[in-house]
């Protein structure tokens, strides 16, 4: 039963020695070096010098060697564990003792069951282009050997970790238009969000901007943005969602860069067989930005072709060029007589209104629906202009 003042100059006592008595190893608990549901429990020596260093997890840990192994060759450490308790008495025969601190002596472990100590054997890291991993310096152990991805916080193309030098990969090296366009001669970016591998005339949403300032930031993501390169075969993904990021520019022409599940792939030329890259994240387009969304339809054709009132083919214009928004259905109480249909791989859209708005009608068991639509881009006028043959 100690004052506070005691318990402290008899752990220094203890302490000094402990060190008096040069041991091979001294030194207190270090970091976990293994457990198994809780039990057989392993920590690494930690060799310390100062007092302070021995308080560890609400004891003065004190754990020594002279070097001695055992049986199955491991080195046997000792265990001084000094507790502060609460005041307690413990009552032997007709005596009663009080007690505040409980100072225990263990050889190999702490417990029957856990608490051994190992030493943390010297290794080096092993690095490759696609990670590292630890290789041991010593011959009683051995590290995995799966591969973990390096760490780069700065810009010296080095690991942080192990230092392996490393090429670093951008997306622009290979979708060369985020090279050779200035984001001044940029009108719009738009994302167009879709499920792969979906029935036709299923919806994709499109979100659009022409706000300068939101334009500079997402192309200086892309700038930014660094890939790293995967075996073809994890490229080639069955379904999922793909990114289409559309570059309007100043000069009326686009570019387009296609991102399938997160992968982007260069594209086969001849006899040359394209690589595939996987983004280390996709810049968006944020709830805050100023940009408008809309839809289109999901076609493998391509194409509908537009027929007039009378059934006759007028011309066909790409699916691609419908974005629309949902519209209620309410139209003028006076019928204006335009009447064109497109006829797609997914059903007829019906212009019976104007040449904006078109529906869809369509079946769900014995229910007939009709969904109404609202073209936000290019009105089938202008497509039927734009896309007619012209006979001289």
């Amino acid at each position: 039963s100690f004052t506070s003042k005691e318990r402290e100059a008899y752990v220094a006592e203890v302490f000094e020695y402990l060190k008096s008595q040069n041991f091979k190893y001294f030194g207190t608990r270090g970091e976990q070096a293994s457990t198994l549901a809780g039990s057989f429990t392993t920590y690494y020596f930690k060799p310390a010098t100062e007092l302070s260093e021995f308080y560890v997890s609400g004891s003065y840990k004190f754990v020594y060697s002279d070097g001695a192994l055992d049986e199955d060759g491991d080195l046997v450490f000792c265990i001084i564990n000094i507790y502060d308790y609460e005041a307690k008495n413990l009552e032997y025969g007709t005596k009663n003792f009080a007690y505040n601190t409980l100072i225990t002596l263990r050889y190999k472990s702490e417990a029957p069951f856990s608490g051994r100590y190992a030493l943390k054997c010297p290794f080096t890291w092993v690095g490759k282009d696609e990670g590292h991993h630890k290789l041991a310096l010593c011959n009683c152990c051995d590290y995995p050997t799966k591969l973990e991805p390096h760490v780069y916080a700065d810009s010296n193309n080095k690991c942080d970790i192990c230092q392996h030098d490393f090429y670093v990969y951008y997306l622009k090296y290979y979708a060369t238009c985020l090279e050779e366009i200035d984001v001044n001669d940029i009108d719009a970016i738009k994302f167009t969000n879709e499920y792969v591998g979906v029935a036709p005339g299923m919806l994709k949403e499109c979100t659009v901007t022409t706000d300068k300032t939101v334009i500079a930031r997402i192309f200086d993501e892309f700038q930014q943005l660094t890939v790293t390169p995967i075996p073809r075969e994890n490229g080639l993904i069955s379904g999922g969602s793909a990114t289409t990021i559309t570059l309007y520019l100043k000069d009326g022409s686009k570019e387009e860069i296609y991102i399938n599940n997160g992968n982007y792939y260069t594209g086969d030329y001849g006899n040359y067989k394209g690589e595939y890259y996987k983004l280390d994240y996709l810049p968006s387009l944020k709830e805050s930005d100023n940009a408008s969304k809309s839809y289109g339809f999901i076609t493998y054709l391509g194409t509908g072709t537009v027929y007039d009132k009378d059934n006759n083919p007028v011309c066909e214009i790409p699916i691609d060029e419908l974005e629309f928004v949902e519209s209620d259905g309410c139209v003028d109480a006076v019928v204006t007589g335009y009447y064109y249909t497109v006829e797609t791989e997914f059903g007829t859209l019906y212009f019976d209104y104007s040449n904006d708005l078109f529906y869809l009608q369509f079946e769900e068991g014995e229910v007939d629906y009709i969904e109404f639509y609202r073209l936000v881009s290019k009105n089938l006028d202008e497509l039927i202009a734009e896309y007619s043959i012209i006979e001289e």
